[in-house]
């Protein structure tokens, strides 16, 4: 049995979509090389092998090798010692295995083309071959598992295979099997797969929690590789950057300062302040807001379809303030005189029914999420924010109009929550939320938006935050909301609004 401290293990850093000894283009980046939740492929597979015991790694690659030097220096800061060697292509990968395996014992063959964890270094035989279960992978393609080989077993296997025989070639050549955890890790879609399982810690993987936001799917300054998928439910933190030739969308929410590549296409996607986006793009659907840079502005070849590109949202001065503030009033005194009867008629049934008002402690989002204060709204009929109909309006919206006159709350603005709902709302939502005001009537009400979609209320919140300014809009969305209740007294289903 070889002891821990002489386990050691070749590491190719390269892709099996590498078949040629090309130079790839300057502005995409290596998939071993592009971040995942903060780190890269090739540091998650240093530091899954230094967690198996390995102290001394060779690393071979072709593609940016100053940048994987760069990176993995001396790997004294992994805890082992890595030695670098750089090839002229993938072809090479198998003719220097011999030359580079340990003249005695066992080493571990492995690839940041998969991530896998080694859970015991009892199996460090010759011929063991690494593989998930049957019933971990549903890749039609074979993963690039990991195998424990010596120096006779790489002869024979770069005697009768080539590079892009991976898969086949440890198979062949491997004479047990020995099941593990993985992760494919071979194009950008698989990277995106990767995150939910590493983020819940169904494949665990040395990551602080400092690296990953709570309740998203990407943390801040992370690059997603070229031609990747971006499927709801997804939200970005700020300063991602999505590289080109991706589809994004439908339902997809991306903060501030994104960066979309050229001949994207987005559809059903809200897009943050201050991106910057390329050419050669197709909106569908889309709201683009706040400050958005154009690449190539007066060449740039788009088609856009029902998108609302809307103006840069700058602080107001304090006179629009107070403007704003008097309009509120003004509204709300005008529901007040124009919907009293229907005010009188729940006093009158509640008194009937001598079921009084109640009072519900709702988190008043704009004073702080870290303290998380509630602020006590009035109840009849035993409605709340998420109420449907008639029964919104009369036993929400009306008893709590005084408290817009008094300044408690916003006629318009963002949806109050409970407690419960408030803590299971991302982290990056309530800092944003916390800067906003609540009101009573919100554009998810009116829109109704899918069940138990928290992202799209998210989007259609910030959509709302972002028009909320134009008292147009503000008109409209009143007209709206009483055209829902007078005209559609049964309206879209707000099953959503749980979040």
């Amino acid at each position: 049995m070889t002891s821990a401290h002489t386990l050691c293990a070749i590491l190719i850093a390269g892709s099996p979509a590498d078949d040629t000894e090309r130079t790839p283009l300057a502005q995409e980046i290596p998939l071993h090389l592009t971040p995942l939740l903060g780190k890269t492929p090739l540091v998650f597979a240093v530091q899954a092998l230094v967690e198996a015991g390995i102290t001394h790694i060779t690393c071979l690659g072709w593609d940016e090798p100053e940048q994987c030097q760069a990176q993995l220096q001396s790997g004294l800061q992994w805890g082992c010692h890595i030695t670098w060697h750089s090839l002229s292509g993938p072809r090479q990968a198998f003719a220097r295995l011999v030359d580079l395996a340990p003249a005695e014992g066992p080493f571990l063959l492995a690839t940041t083309c998969s991530l896998m964890r080694v859970s015991s270094t009892n199996t460090a035989q010759p011929g063991t071959l690494l593989e998930p279960p049957a019933t971990d992978t549903s890749d039609c393609s074979p993963l690039w598992n990991w195998a424990w080989l010596d120096r006779q077993l790489c002869q024979e296997m770069s005697a009768a295979h080539r590079w892009h025989e991976w898969p086949q070639a440890l198979a062949a050549t491997c004479h047990s099997r020995v099941p593990a955890q993985a992760l494919s890790l071979m194009d950008g879609n698989d990277l995106l797969n990767a995150i939910p399982r590493m983020i819940n810690r169904s494949f665990p993987v040395v990551l602080d929690a400092s690296e990953v936001e709570p309740g998203i799917f990407l943390s801040r300054n992370v690059i997603i590789h070229p031609t990747a998928e971006i499927i709801a439910p997804f939200y970005a933190g700020p300063d991602v950057e999505i590289e080109k030739n991706c589809r994004i969308g439908p339902a997809v929410a991306l903060s501030g300062r994104t960066h979309i590549g050229h001949s994207s296409r987005l559809s059903e996607t809200q897009i943050g302040p201050d991106s910057w986006i390329g050419d050669a793009l197709d909106l569908h659907e889309c709201v683009v807001f706040r400050g958005v840079i154009w690449s190539r502005r007066h060449q740039a070849r788009m088609t856009i379809f029902d998108a609302l590109i809307l103006a840069h949202g700058s602080t107001p001065l304090k006179w629009h303030s107070l403007v704003n503030a008097f309009t509120e009033r003004t509204l709300a005194l005008m529901l007040l005189f124009l919907l009293a009867p229907l005010l009188l008629l729940a006093v009158t049934a509640s008194a009937v029914a001598q079921a009084g008002p109640k009072i519900i402690q709702l988190v008043r989002p704009d004073i702080s999420h870290m303290a998380i204060p509630t602020v006590a709204f009035i109840s009849w009929l035993g409605a709340h924010p998420c109420t449907l109909g008639w029964k919104h309006m009369v036993g929400f919206v009306l008893p709590n109009l005084p408290g817009v006159l008094m300044g408690k709350c916003h006629l318009i603005g963002a949806r109050p929550r409970s407690l419960d709902q408030w803590a299971q709302l991302p982290l990056a939502h309530q800092r944003w939320l916390a800067q906003k005001a609540c009101g009573l009537l919100q554009e998810e009400w009116v829109v109704g938006i899918q069940e138990n979609d928290p992202l799209q209320s998210m989007v259609l919140e910030r959509y709302q935050e972002t028009r909320s300014h134009e008292w147009t809009y503000k008109w409209g969305l009143i007209w709206r909301y009483l055209h829902k209740i007078l005209v559609n007294s049964n309206p879209v289903k707000l099953q959503a609004i749980k979040t």
